[in-house]
């Protein structure tokens, strides 16, 4: 086996770490000393605490079982690996005009309406992706990846927002928690789910999820306001 692709792969890594060695934006303040504050972190953004646990619940799931559900429905290697390319490529491509949307207009508006979108193209996989064709299999990937991914990003800068920055690192490390916590839970979930209902299954656990995130946004989304963090 070459090791080309992986020696490509690396280098192609490092070179995207070189945005952030020449940005000029100054770091964030650190705090005097590290505090994770779960609690003052769901009254202070919800929405946030929410939705990275319910989109951990759901992206967790999708990324590690969509493999999984490419060979149950007898793709071969070569289209399972299309497959996972469309899903890469549709989230790298999403991620600009969905951030650039999120600093133009209310972020939770965008939240809720890519949580929609984003339950929708799971809904629709789940019912009907087993009988595409494979090039509309990889383009309804390409697109519900789109919706799905950019979601993430705009609730954690949502955490920003309202949290403050001087709390930002903070935030972030809530974020973090919360949505990497879902991603353990929801690929076990999802593959037992799986095994009872048919391969569709995994797209009605992650459009369900989204759903939740939609719900959420809604309950939650204009009680948060701005709170002082007091350090005691």
């Amino acid at each position: 086996t070459s090791p080309w692709l992986f020696i490509i792969s690396g280098g192609l890594m490092a070179a995207a770490t070189l945005p952030l060695l020449l940005n000029r934006v100054p770091e964030p303040p650190r705090p005097a000393r590290a505090r994770l504050d779960l609690v003052w972190f769901f009254r202070t953004a919800p929405v946030a605490f929410f939705g990275a646990g319910f989109i951990g619940l759901s992206n967790g799931a999708f990324w590690s079982l969509n493999p999984v559900y490419g060979a149950q429905i007898h793709l071969n290697a070569m289209q399972i690996g299309n497959l996972v390319t469309a899903v890469t490529v549709g989230s790298a491509l999403a991620q600009v005009p969905f951030g650039r949307l999120s600093d133009r207009m209310e972020r939770r508006k965008v939240i809720f309406g890519l949580s929609v979108a984003a339950a929708l193209g799971n809904f629709l996989l789940a019912l009907f992706g087993a009988n595409l064709p494979p090039v509309w299999l990889y383009a309804g990937f390409f697109i519900t990846a789109g919706l799905m991914m950019p979601t993430y990003y705009v609730v954690t800068a949502h955490a920003v927002d309202m949290c403050g920055a001087s709390h930002s690192v903070m935030a972030g490390a809530a974020i973090l928690l919360l949505y990497c916590g879902g991603a353990m839970i929801g690929p076990l979930a999802a593959s037992a789910l799986s095994g009872i209902f048919g391969p569709g299954a995994l797209y009605g656990w992650s459009g369900t999820m989204y759903v939740l995130v939609a719900i959420s946004t809604v309950v939650f989304g204009f009680r948060a306001r701005r709170a002082a963090y007091a350090v005691s």
